[in-house]
């Protein structure tokens, strides 16, 4: 699951990019890409993160760069970052969380409360 796309331009002279489109694929190769975004970029020459706003999981990414600041000739990108988790990554951290909660609501009862609930369960059931 991408979470984060970071590009960064370093070069003096050249344009930056600044509209581009992110696209995703489980397999490659495809015609059926899924749409994750449309982001605009800084003017300068550094690194910037963009967040991705939906949670696919996806293994390919196709950038496409819609427009660029500057008149240089070349239009560059000096390097692109993608950070995010596993699919497992996400299913262990899905499954702490709920043995969290599971422990949290048994420490919730004592004995006493779980007896009285078991009482009633059975009178509920005598009388049906």
């Amino acid at each position: 699951q991408a979470t984060h796309v970071v590009l960064a331009q370093y070069e003096k002279y050249s344009s930056g990019v600044k509209e581009f489109k992110i696209s995703g694929s489980r397999i490659y190769p495809t015609k059926d890409w899924v749409p994750i975004g449309n982001f605009t970029a800084a003017y300068g020459e550094n690194e910037q993160t963009f967040s991705l706003p939906t949670s696919t999981y996806v293994r390919y990414l196709k950038l496409r760069f819609l427009s660029h600041y500057g008149d240089e000739y070349m239009c560059t990108v000096s390097q692109i970052k993608v950070h995010g988790k596993t699919m497992m990554e996400n299913f262990e951290l899905d499954l702490e969380q709920h043995d969290r909660e599971v422990n949290q609501r048994l420490q919730a009862f004592d004995g006493d409360q779980l007896l009285i609930n078991e009482t009633e369960l059975k009178e509920e059931e005598i009388d049906k």
